[in-house]
């Protein structure tokens, strides 16, 4: 794959996705790359059984007024649906369907796609980009580029590139505060009598979440996710696989007082990058000279919101 593109974009989740979306029409000619299996980023799933479950980000916390001409677009779509039960002010809920990346493949369209591609350096030809992989590899050519992509590996890929020191050391200092997140899906053999969006307080668990309730969804299961407080899952960052999951599996028992032999749990699974602070400076990065652009949630409030916000915000300084 040695492909020349009028646009690439480094990362499927919601960011990429957007600004594949907002892109498409006057740079038609444009890819997507992918770590990954699929897109999505902290919007995936995982299968269980004869069904998926959302991995990640259990729904979509978004501005109606900011995004209203898109939320219409998605619903009238089909691939997004209102989630009251999960509002939070200022915010109302949204989820995709029929899974949470099902937004992020809306938005891809007919942009290509490349999943399973990790570009490991940049190389600037003086009026395109080269990206190549670990064994140095091309894997295709751009005239314009785009990251969105969490700090930490956005600054290792600007490390070998023109961009301007101030970008360099503005990504390092958001990559310092990135923080790993802990979750985990149970499986639970009778309905509970429980909210389905939970914040727990004073507990190892951050947010309890009724995947199977979500609206759009046709699960049979008795589905829960489960999302460990921040502090908990960096104290037990490198603990061994077994003992998450006992102690979530436990904390989640006496939380929804429920009996542990009603409970099966899945392998919990660590986001090595789920959080970031915010750092000071503009919501999206964009040099015209180089062609070259970063948008992520981490460069504004560090949520779904900010991302998307980052993604509208890059392609509108594209575009002008």
């Amino acid at each position: 794959m040695s492909d020349s593109y009028d646009f690439a974009i480094i990362g499927a989740g919601l960011a990429g996705s957007f600004c594949a979306d907002l892109l498409q029409k006057d740079y038609p000619k444009l890819c997507v790359l992918e770590k990954s299996r699929g897109t999505g980023g902290r919007l995936s799933s995982r299968r269980f059984q004869s069904l998926s479950y959302d991995l990640g980000s259990p729904c979509l916390h978004l501005d109606t007024e900011q995004f209203a001409t898109e939320l219409m677009q998605w619903q009238n779509a089909g691939v997004l649906k209102r989630w009251p039960e999960a509002d939070h002010e200022p915010y109302q809920a949204y989820v995709g369907r029929p899974s949470m990346s099902s937004l992020t493949r809306h938005l891809i369209g007919d942009a290509k796609m490349h999943t399973l591609t990790r570009v490991e350096r940049l190389e600037y030809l003086g009026d395109s980009w080269q990206l190549k992989d670990a064994n140095e590899q091309t894997i295709c050519y751009a005239n314009g580029l785009i990251i969105c992509a969490p700090a930490r590996q956005t600054c290792a890929l600007l490390a070998g590139s023109p961009c301007s020191t101030e970008w360099l050391i503005r990504s390092h200092t958001s990559s310092q505060t990135s923080r790993a997140q802990w979750c985990m899906a149970v499986e639970v053999n009778r309905e509970l009598p429980a909210p389905a969006y939970i914040a727990p307080d004073n507990s190892i668990i951050t947010r309890i979440v009724n995947d199977s309730n979500k609206p759009g969804r046709e699960n049979k299961f008795n589905i829960w996710m489960i999302q460990a407080d921040t502090e908990w899952s960096i104290q037990y960052a490198d603990s061994h696989h077994a003992q998450v999951r006992k102690a979530l599996e436990q904390e989640f028992c006496r939380i929804m007082q429920t009996d542990p032999q009603d409970v099966t749990s899945q392998s919990p699974h660590r986001w090595n990058l789920a959080r970031h602070e915010r750092t000071p400076g503009a919501i999206a990065l964009w040099d015209s000279e180089l062609k070259l652009g970063i948008a992520a949630d981490w460069l504004g409030e560090a949520n779904i919101n900010s991302a998307m916000l980052s993604a509208r915000h890059l392609c509108e300084l594209i575009h002008s």
